[in-house]
């Protein structure tokens, strides 16, 4: 029984983070946009400082995505195995 429930906690949690991700892809561009706006107000070099710490961000967040996701299907390719 212990098992199934595990796997109900994960759907459950997969679940919360899928809507999580989405609502962030829905907001985030919004954000970038109305930051953008302000910081290209103090001239063009803080709007390319702003610019390239949201890329820095995102291409931090994006690896540790990647190394996780990447880490999760080796681990369970060599559970199956």
């Amino acid at each position: 029984m212990l098992p199934r429930l595990s796997q109900t906690i994960n759907g459950v949690l997969l679940l919360i983070l899928a809507s999580v991700v989405g609502y962030v892809l829905i907001t985030f561009p919004g954000y970038v946009i109305e930051y953008y706006d302000k910081a290209a107000a103090h001239g063009p070099v803080m709007a390319y400082l702003y610019l390239a710490s949201v890329c820095l961000g995102a291409l931090i967040i994006a690896a540790v995505f990647l190394k996780l996701t990447l880490g999760l299907i080796g681990s369970t390719r060599r559970k199956k195995k």
